[in-house]
């Protein structure tokens, strides 16, 4: 339970620094997603079950927060996240690691399209190329930091930090 605690707190602190710097790393109303990014080693380190709570507890603190109109929405798409990143959970050494960070970019992939195709549903009925450009341009920002993170702490080394 205190190890938990300490997760989510770390993920408030994330979402506290996201806040504050949202202005300064905003580029044409779009902004990286931290916090799914904190979600995807979450669940890589501790498995499905935290990855899949600490994606729901964080996406509704996040939805409370920022006051969203779709209030719930961060919490659907990161519990999903969560899950599905946990299934990758101590895998890396057992299946191919093109498609192991395959499965992890169609995750985020998925991630930004249900989070933008909910909020963006005009654009994307009167205007597709503009949508997918709003949905390709936020993927991509996310993947940057991603790439930054993978460089500090690479993905592969969270394989056996917690006996399973």
């Amino acid at each position: 339970m205190y190890n938990f605690l300490k997760i989510i707190i770390f993920g408030l602190i994330i979402l506290f620094f996201e806040l504050l710097i949202f202005d300064f790393i905003t580029i044409n109303n779009i902004r990286p997603d931290f916090l799914i990014l904190y979600i995807l080693y979450i669940s890589l380190i501790h498995g499905r079950l935290k990855g899949l709570l600490c994606g729901f507890l964080l996406g509704i603190l996040e939805d409370f927060i920022t006051g969203s109109i779709f209030f719930g929405l961060s919490a659907l798409t990161k519990t999903i996240s969560g899950f599905l990143f946990g299934s990758l959970s101590g895998k890396f050494k057992k299946i191919n690691p093109i498609f192991y960070f395959g499965y992890i970019l169609f995750i985020l992939g998925i991630n930004f399209f249900i989070f933008f195709y909910v909020i963006n549903q005009n654009i994307f009925n009167e205007n597709k190329y503009l949508f997918l450009n709003i949905y390709f341009y936020a993927f991509i920002y996310s993947l940057v930091f991603l790439f930054i993170l993978n460089y500090i702490k690479p993905i592969n080394s969270l394989d056996n930090i917690e006996d399973r």
